[in-house]
């Protein structure tokens, strides 16, 4: 397998030093010496910042010391550059899951369900988020997705009111630094962080065949590792073929409902491990029979003395253009016990779970884990891609463009994509479009010119105009100026980020990734490359004067 590494040359003398800090980290990290590993991880990340098993790993070393915001800066990164990668968007969702980012957490999930709809893991750990949040009827759903009966059982039980409290949200805590010290061949213990098998009263231990001399089933907080956790961090797993998480999670389907949360992710790790390779070339470091390879973590240190290049243990279709096929599943025995009968809930109850979240009180526009809210009382300008349902009493009126003060009959936008100025008294819900997240920011008598393509909905009281910037080194680009007082609602591809500009340091931002400005700016289409003709290859926009540029990572 081979993997990209953006920004770096063919290896030799000169690379002998990031692969010794890389392959020595990876070696650490897989002995379970973590704090070790960082240093030597850290280091080859320095002299090679745009490697990707360098930034795995080390993004797995952040995860496993408890420095997540690290972490999420890493899987953001990776993110950006595989955004149709479904391992890494868990991944990221893992980070935001532990740092109760709840709606990050379902965001991410969810495109890793929507980029590939048989991720049991994805659907597995977006039931937990869903549970978290006390949206038990869209948790039992992906429960039941990811194969987790037990799990959905415990939500039907929660929706039918049988005993079943959400537990409150803890934040988790940085892992214990014991676990280095951890005998090689059993489960490492409990570190200390969110018990999420306690918080959803699923505190027994498993009863599923464990491997001879194993010891006695202990409490979930000891019988499995986190829950939340990349399932080879610990080490190259022993079983690799497709036949090992099979048989073990037909195992566990006789397992008592009563699982603990950690044994019902490994029950889930193992049913879809039907894509997860791994390289071999170093000796195994030993792990307990409960530890199971997963879809999560793209690499280990298994891999990194293979040639430079090698790839991370797993990588979605973007990254594996070169891996072999993957071994098909081979069928079970037919002897297996059947899984535990689910029973359905009753759908008066059901439905009070299910609802789409309102409109919170202060807050007109409400982002819940899917999508928004929008208070309509009196007006308010919106498009209407992805309206899902409208409650109450409102009408839609299409918007025209205004220039210099006065409307034009010209349309704002046209299809899904018009604005339109929504009237009455009700709530407006909808999602983002496929591959966009919706961003709320509030105007306090500011003015900022933002891309047409990027404001999706604002108050009343904003005033707006429409406006363009000509170029005949591109198409023209189109601009929408807001000021005054209110929420605006901003649909974007990635997280929005601003880079201050001076009048001695002007900015230079691609087309690509381009949001608008806010401050006294002046723009100006330049070409950022050019061909050997002389035809501008990639366009750009310079901003001079004193402000801020607004940039998200992968607007199109």
């Amino acid at each position: 397998m081979t993997t990209r590494t953006k920004g770096t040359k063919e290896p030799g003398p000169a690379d002998d030093e990031f692969l010794q800090q890389l392959y020595r980290g990876g070696e650490l990290l897989g002995a379970g010496k973590v704090t070790e590993a960082k240093e030597f991880l850290e280091r080859a990340h320095q002299l090679q910042p745009r490697h990707e098993k360098a930034q795995n790993l080390l993004g797995l070393t952040y995860f496993k010391l408890g420095l997540f915001d690290r972490a999420a800066d890493l899987y953001e990164m990776l993110v950006r550059d595989n955004p149709v990668d479904p391992t890494l968007r868990v991944n990221l969702g893992l980070v935001y899951l532990k740092t109760n980012a709840l709606q990050r957490a379902a965001r991410e999930f969810e495109t890793a369900t929507d980029l590939a709809p048989d991720h049991k893991k994805a659907h597995n750990y977006l039931g937990l988020t869903f549970a978290q949040m006390g949206e038990y009827g869209r948790a039992r759903e992906h429960f039941l997705l990811s194969g987790s009966d037990a799990m959905a059982e415990k939500m039907s039980r929660a929706i039918a009111g049988e005993g079943y409290s959400r537990p409150p949200s803890a934040p988790s805590r940085p892992r214990e630094e014991e676990e280095e010290s951890a005998g090689p061949a059993s489960a490492p213990a409990s570190s200390g962080e969110n018990d999420w098998g306690a918080q959803f009263g699923l505190d027994e231990a498993p009863r599923g065949p464990r491997a001879p001399g194993a010891a006695p089933p202990r409490p979930s907080t000891a019988a499995q590792d986190d829950d939340l956790r990349f399932a080879e961090d610990e080490g190259p797993p022993a079983p690799t073929d497709d036949h090992a998480f099979s048989a073990r999670a037909d195992e566990e389907e006789d397992e008592d409902p009563s699982l603990a949360a950690g044994s019902s992710l490994a029950e889930d790790a193992d049913t879809s491990g039907a894509d997860v390779e791994v390289a071999d070339e170093l000796p195994p470091t030993p792990v307990s029979e409960e530890i199971e390879v997963s879809e999560e973590p793209p690499a280990l240190a298994s891999d990194l003395d293979a040639e430079p290049g090698a790839a991370f243990a797993e990588t979605s279709a973007a990254l594996a253009a070169s891996e072999p096929a993957p071994v098909a599943r081979r069928t079970v025995a037919a002897a297996t016990p059947p899984a535990p009968v689910v029973n359905p809930p009753m759908l008066t109850e059901w439905v009070h779970t299910v609802a789409l979240p309102g409109v919170a009180s202060g807050q007109p526009f409400t982002q819940g884990a899917s999508g928004v809210a929008l208070e309509v009382d009196g007006e308010l300008l919106t498009r209407l891609e992805g309206l899902v349902a409208v409650r109450g009493q409102v009408r839609f009126q299409p918007e025209m463009k205004r220039f210099r003060g006065r409307a034009t009959d010209k349309p704002f936008g046209e299809g899904e994509q018009a604005m339109v100025r929504a009237q009455g008294l009700g709530t407006l819900h909808l999602e983002p479009a496929q591959g966009r997240q919706f961003v709320t920011v509030v105007l306090d008598e500011e003015s900022v010119y933002l891309r047409d393509a990027c404001v999706f909905a604002f108050e009343e009281p904003v005033v707006f105009e429409n406006g363009r910037v000509p170029s005949d080194l591109a198409p023209d680009l189109d601009l929408v100026h807001l000021r005054g007082q209110g929420r605006v609602l901003l649909s974007l591809t990635g997280p929005l980020r601003s880079v201050a500009v001076a009048m001695d340091a002007p900015v230079t931002v691609p087309l690509t990734h381009l949001v608008g400005w806010l401050g006294n700016l002046t723009p100006r289409v330049v070409p950022l490359m050019a061909s050997a003709g002389g035809e501008t290859v990639r366009g750009a926009v310079e901003l001079g004067g004193e402000g801020f540029a607004l940039i998200t990572l992968g607007v199109r």
